[in-house]
């Protein structure tokens, strides 16, 4: 397993990516807020670009997260498939909020207008509503899908059969999310277990089910990985 881990200064957390010796992964860049470079070996034979990213999480600093997010789009060298994955920081729509105060809607605009210049789409997820808890319960609890992955229409055509699951394990306020691919044969339906579907998923069915349950918030890791 290999692992290459960076660490926020004056905060608890830090970015990181990890992988199997098996795999190849060529580092393009890195900085405090993101690990970018290209993968070969996982899910076939395609080689495909991986970008972890961590957004600014201030409003007032919100704009070097589209800046950022930019210099990745000008740095493609080739026309390869694009996956940019983790805490983007600002929710994409009022829904993907629970609790507390509503997020700002041009907070929300800037991250979907910056989504839709850079040819990049939401790939959606099953699971469990929320990716962040800040760690209170009850009346105080706050809840938000502040972590996703998105790609372009390059992967798309090349590795359309993946799926993004939000998990509920760890011990951090971010839940970690997976990037699996589908199941080719589910016959039989599990009582407890509901879906979570992006539109241009409607025409497949091979999508696992995932377990859903709103007693088993707690905490968890925030991670990327590929195994």
């Amino acid at each position: 397993m290999y692992a290459f881990l960076l660490t926020l200064q004056g905060e608890h957390g830090g970015l990181g990516l990890q992988w199997r010796k098996k795999f190849n992964f060529i580092l393009w860049s890195s900085s405090l807020h993101h690990i970018d470079g290209s993968f070969e070996g996982i899910f076939g034979a395609v080689v495909w670009r991986f970008t972890g990213f961590y957004g600014w999480s201030n409003n007032s600093e919100k704009h070097l997260t589209w800046k950022l997010l930019k210099t990745f789009k000008n740095k493609v060298e080739w026309d390869s498939a694009w996956l940019c994955a983790d805490d983007f920081n600002p929710v994409l729509y009022h829904e993907e909020k629970l609790g507390g105060a509503p997020r700002e809607q041009c907070l929300l605009d800037e991250l979907r207008l910056a989504l839709e210049d850079y040819g990049l789409m939401d790939l959606g997820y099953v699971g469990l509503q929320h990716t962040w808890w800040n760690g209170q319960d009850g009346g105080g609890g706050v809840y938000e899908r502040l972590d996703r992955m998105v790609v372009n229409e390059r992967w798309m055509e090349e590795l359309p059969l993946l799926c993004v699951y939000h998990l509920n394990k760890g011990n951090s306020n971010h839940f970690p999310i997976k990037l699996v691919e589908y199941k080719r044969e589910s016959k039989k339906r599990r009582r407890g277990f509901i879906f979570r579907f992006k539109d241009f998923w409607l025409t497949s069915s091979m999508c696992q089910e995932v377990e859903y349950s709103e007693e088993s918030k707690g905490k968890a890791r925030k991670t990327t990985g590929f195994s």
